[in-house]
């Protein structure tokens, strides 16, 4: 009976045995599936699962490692140069005030002055710092100043701490522009002056400026006028800062043209010493030099060598004609002048060389040379109606006496001559023969004190001769003689020693004349 009850409960119970075995492996198919590289394995639920026995491959389960990346920087804002500056006014000190300069490099600031719109000569400059910088000064010459003025910023890219434009010293841009400002100047001193007047010089050679003014130490030079440009240099003298009036100027009269300019010069180099024409720049207002001209009427005056009579002609080597005239050649009358053998028109002030063909039949020694003014019909000589002998002082000119008999006269100096390779020619210069004969002009070595080697020769001819060429082979001795040889039958040949040119003597002695060059070494 009992077993009977208990048998239906026993193949319950063995029933639901059966059913749990498949619930079990329905639940760990589930949760387990394939693994992958981008999954990690997750524990199965479950109150029936099984264990996970299998060992998954290192590659299929080892994380990716992680790579350092570098930390971005952040790029700088690039510095936007530019110049703030205002309209001002320059007074005696020469400085400028610029607001502000912002910089991306180390460089300069630079004035120019403006000229009919164009950037020109510089007036000042200073360093400037990259970055920004406030009320910066820049000192210019104030008598340079011009009624506009340009600022410019450049960078230092040459030597540090010094200007070198326009290269390697370049602007900075700004884009395509370069970085600049245009300042307008108003003047708030005393500029730069010079009054002068036409004068008569006497025979101590001074001109006299009327008034100078100017606002830093300096120099009054006086130039010769050529045609408004600024020629050669007659004399000068030094001035303080200041107005100086009535100013003295020494100069070479008998040398110096009529038409002459005072220049107003800084002393900018060695302290009062006038290094013209390097370091001691003229004065400028508005881009022009402080110079005024003037005409100067100098003491009539005549220089003149003794000379032979050749082809009836004379050389006069210079006269100072008080205005237009003549000279006038006459003959020796118990010494006083006769009759007028030759004359001469001359222009006003210097005139050099001046020839007079005179009547070579009339010629005696000596000759007397008067000085006439051409008045009247001018350009024609009409003495004694017109054209009056000179005058000075209210006294009338003595007349100046020429030799004609000064037999042969040789005149040599001391000269410098460029390196020159062994074989190469130079060329030397005497500087004046007087000849009553047809000659050559010989260059010898000197072995001390006599005559050496013929080292070169030039023919001349009879008369008076300037500027005498003569051509040498390298190597040069550095003491040589000039000789006088006569060219005996003039036909331009040098016939010796086998011939009759021979050195002509002067109260028996040769007329030669020593000498000295001088050669740099090469470098």
């Amino acid at each position: 009976m009992m077993l009977r009850n208990w048998t239906p409960f026993l193949l319950i119970c063995l029933l639901l045995a059966g059913c749990m075995r498949d619930e079990t492996t329905a639940v760990t198919t589930a949760v387990t599936p394939p693994l992958s590289t981008s999954e990690t394995p997750q524990a199965a639920t479950g109150a029936m699962s099984l264990p996970n026995t299998a060992t998954p491959s290192p590659a299929a389960t080892a994380l990716p490692s992680p790579t350092a990346q570098p930390t971005p920087t952040p790029s700088p804002t690039p510095i936007a140069p530019t110049i703030t500056a205002a309209d001002q006014t320059v007074d005696e000190t020469g400085e400028l005030t610029i607001a502000q300069i912002t910089s991306p490099v180390a460089g300069w600031l630079v004035a120019r002055s403006v000229v009919e719109g164009s950037p020109a000569d510089v007036l000042g400059y200073t360093a400037v710092p990259i970055g920004v910088s406030r009320n910066v000064t820049i000192t210019i010459a104030p008598a340079a100043a011009t009624e506009t003025i340009l600022v410019e910023l450049y960078r230092d890219n040459g030597v540090p701490g010094a200007l070198e434009i326009p290269d390697p010293d370049e602007p900075v841009y700004s884009g395509d522009e370069i970085v600049a400002v245009i300042m307008r100047i108003t003047i708030e001193f005393a500029m730069p002056a010079i009054i002068v007047a036409d004068q008569i010089v006497a025979d101590d050679g001074v001109v006299y400026v009327d008034s100078v003014y100017t606002a830093v130490p300096g120099w009054l030079a006086v130039h010769s006028d050529e045609a408004g440009t600024i020629g050669a240099l007659w004399g000068y003298v030094y001035l303080d800062a200041g107005l100086h009036e009535n100013v003295p100027v020494s100069i070479p009269w008998r040398e110096a043209p009529p038409y002459l300019l005072a220049v107003l010069y800084a002393d900018n180099g060695r302290p009062q010493r006038f290094d013209y024409p390097d370091d001691d720049p003229s004065v400028r207002v508005n881009d022009e030099p402080v110079a005024l001209p003037f005409h100067a009427t100098f003491p009539p005056d005549i220089f003149v060598r003794d000379q032979p009579v050749v082809n009836g002609q004379i050389v006069i080597e210079r006269i100072v004609s008080y205005g237009p005239g003549w000279v006038v050649v006459q003959y020796d009358d118990n010494g006083a002048p006769g009759l007028i053998i030759g004359f001469a028109p001359l222009v006003d002030g210097v005139n050099e060389r001046v020839v007079v063909q005179v009547v070579e039949t009339a010629v005696t020694n000596p000759l007397h040379l008067m000085l006439h003014r051409d008045t009247g019909d001018i350009g024609r000589f009409n003495y004694p109606r017109e054209d009056p002998q000179v005058t000075y002082n209210n006294f009338l000119m003595a007349s100046i006496l020429i030799g004609t008999a000064p037999g042969n006269i040789l005149y040599t100096e001391d000269q410098t001559l460029p390196a020159a390779a062994e074989g190469e020619t130079m060329t030397i210069t005497v500087p004046l023969v007087i000849a009553d004969i047809n000659t050559w002009v010989v260059i010898h070595s000197n072995e001390d004190g006599k005559l050496g080697d013929i080292l070169g020769k030039t023919w001349v001819a009879a008369g008076i001769t300037h500027q005498i060429p003569v051509t040498l082979t390298a190597p040069i001795p550095t003491t040589l003689f000039a000789v006088l040889y006569h060219d005996a039958d003039s036909d331009q040949e040098f016939d010796f020693p086998n011939g009759n040119d021979v050195p002509l003597q002067r109260n028996r002695k040769l007329i030669r004349a020593p000498f000295t060059i001088q050669i740099p070494p090469e470098t």
